[in-house]
């Protein structure tokens, strides 16, 4: 008989959860007896009104060992009641976490990662994935303190040492980066979409390729990112600071339709690679995406040609794709700006 390797489990959303508690406690304990094999490598869960999960997710063993020692792949979606997530460190080899929907989740604590267990590493060492959408309640992600040499308060090092990429969207009252991601060694792209209250990202030595905001409201600062090549900022409007990215290669960035200057912080980026030696300067690629205002702005002659004209490859485009500047090494300046 061929192993069990995938499996979706449902559950009948058509009546409203919220509207009836035997329909909660029935869900509950029907998922509670299932017994997934130890064979299963996928699991997706595409509905789930319990309010807790069942055992088999949320205990380290059951009477056969490992719970679920094969687990590579589990995304949840629809959660209107659960109120915490199983701990990804129950899953010795599971490489990707998906979660989505999940309304009720306030607090993500440090059992999530197994950092609040006693004595032992976490487990999650092979974990390259995750993933957080549509989370509209989640407002902090806690873990674990524990004693430093000089009797304060440290967190414990590493405990994602394969994590690779990391999606925050659509949690909109998340207060601050989870510190987990500063000390993920092999960190090499996060995006962070429609976040009202995160004011600053700093301290990410090890993200080396893609960071990307989309609609950050309040983000003021972006500081000391050493190994991030590219930059990527869509409607950021409160934003101030943008420092000591002293590897950053592309930049792209999106102004309001009705900007016409470019952002501050961007002449003093470019100041500071120009400040750095040649042989260490990374900045080579800018790219705009605006109104027609700050377009002009930016052509030969115009108040913003002598940030523009500091960088070797510039492409700016108008949000209809009608018009654009092109710029590069000095030698080639194309538009079709005034052409008509």
């Amino acid at each position: 008989m061929p192993m069990l390797m995938e499996l979706t489990l449902g559950w009948p959303m058509s009546v409203d959860p919220r509207s009836s508690e035997d329909q909660i406690q029935r869900a509950e304990k029907i998922f509670d007896q299932l017994s997934p094999p130890s064979s299963l490598q996928k699991l997706r869960i595409d509905e789930f009104p319990g309010r807790r999960f069942p055992s088999w997710m949320m205990s380290k063993t059951t009477p056969t060992g490992d719970s679920l020692p094969n687990l590579k792949f589990l995304r949840i979606w629809n959660l209107p009641s659960c109120v915490e997530l199983p701990p990804v460190s129950r899953f010795p080899q599971l490489k990707r976490f998906d979660v989505n929907r999940a309304k009720a989740i306030k607090t993500i604590g440090p059992e999530f990662l197994g950092l609040g267990e006693a004595g032992g590493a976490p487990t999650c060492r092979k974990l390259e994935r995750l993933q957080f959408e549509d989370m509209p309640n989640w407002e902090e992600w806690v873990e674990e303190k524990v004693d430093g040499d000089d009797g304060g308060r440290a967190l414990r090092p590493r405990p994602l040492p394969n994590l690779k990429s990391c999606r925050l969207e659509n949690c909109p009252k998340l207060r601050a980066l989870p510190d987990v991601l500063r000390h993920a060694p092999n960190l090499e792209r996060l995006v962070i979409r429609n976040n009202h209250f995160m004011r600053e990202i700093d301290d990410l030595p090890s993200l080396a390729d893609v960071l990307e905001f989309t609609n950050m409201k309040m983000l003021e600062r972006i500081s000391n990112l050493p190994s991030l090549g590219w930059l990527k900022i869509l409607v950021c409007p409160q934003l101030k600071f943008v420092e000591n990215l002293n590897m950053l290669q592309h930049l792209l960035l999106q102004c309001p339709p009705e900007a016409e200057q470019l952002p501050m912080w961007l002449a003093d980026l470019i100041e500071q690679h120009r400040s750095a030696p040649s042989a260490r300067r990374s900045f080579k690629k800018f790219e705009l995406y605006c109104g027609l205002p700050l377009l002009s702005s930016c052509l030969k002659g115009e108040p913003n040609w002598h940030i523009i004209q500091q960088i070797p490859e510039v492409r700016i485009q108008t949000f209809d794709g009608r018009n654009f500047l092109y710029a590069k090494d000095h030698d080639i300046y194309e538009t079709n700006v005034g052409s008509e």
